[in-house]
């Protein structure tokens, strides 16, 4: 008996609301549709400012990657000029010592002398 009370009361309720009219109905969707477009476009716009501000980001770093492969550059043409240098001057070290062996010279006026055969780079790795 309480059950069908409560039923029929629940009835009675939902009887008492006007019914929402067609034209109403088709606003009512509009306005939630406007409202979930709006919201869409917004995360749209926000999504393509990311995306430029990371462009910006990737063309900096390139241009950065780029000075620094510059630099790296420039220091290994350094490196390999101060390691050329002290190559030559080990060889010469080398050669004053007569640390690659003697050889024999012919004089103009029909002597011979010994005097240290000059040393090279490719000497040093021996």
């Amino acid at each position: 008996m309480r059950l069908m009370l409560m039923l029929s009361a629940a009835v009675l309720l939902t009887s008492c609301d006007p019914p929402v009219r067609h034209s109403e109905a088709e606003d009512i969707a509009e306005d939630h549709a406007e409202a979930a477009a709006a919201k869409v476009r917004a995360q749209v716009e926000e999504l393509e400012s990311r995306v430029e501000e990371i462009k910006s980001k990737l063309e900096r770093s390139t241009s950065d990657v780029s000075a620094l492969q510059g630099q790296v550059n420039h220091n290994a043409r350094i490196a390999n000029e101060n390691a050329r240098i002290e190559n030559e001057a080990a060889a010469a070290a080398m050669t004053k010592r007569g640390a690659c062996g003697y050889e024999t010279v012919q004089l103009e006026n029909g002597g011979t002398i010994y005097r240290p055969r000059q040393c090279t780079i490719a000497d040093l790795k021996q």
